[in-house]
């Protein structure tokens, strides 16, 4: 008898994802004003979340100086729009800081270095 074994089913890995399909990155769920202007490693984003409002947002997976893992969720279109690039072009991971644009009233968050 010409039994497979299970490595020769070639499973592939278990990936933990939301109800939509979209992948759940691992770290501590965080708000982005919590890690502003500090130096960070983004090392992953899932595109095409839908927030709880129902925009378009990006989860994005970062890592501090520490070495702390964290994830937070953003809908800003500017950062989408930054992020979005990044990941057409493979420029995952890299170094950078949040900073927002706008100081004076509702934040736009944004990627500097």
């Amino acid at each position: 008898m010409n039994m497979k074994s299970f490595k020769d089913l070639q499973v592939p890995a278990y990936e933990k994802r939301d109800p939509d399909g979209h992948r759940i990155l691992d770290g501590t769920k965080t708000s982005i004003s919590m890690i502003i202007n500090q130096p960070l490693e983004f090392l992953d984003v899932e595109l095409g979340v839908k927030s709880k409002f129902g925009k378009p947002s990006a989860w994005v997976q970062v890592k501090n100086e520490q070495g702390k893992l964290f994830k937070f969720i953003t809908s800003g279109p500017r950062m989408i729009q930054t992020l979005t690039y990044v990941n057409e072009h493979d420029g995952l991971p890299f170094a950078g800081r949040i900073i927002n644009r706008n100081e004076s009233g509702y934040p736009d968050f944004d990627i500097t270095d």
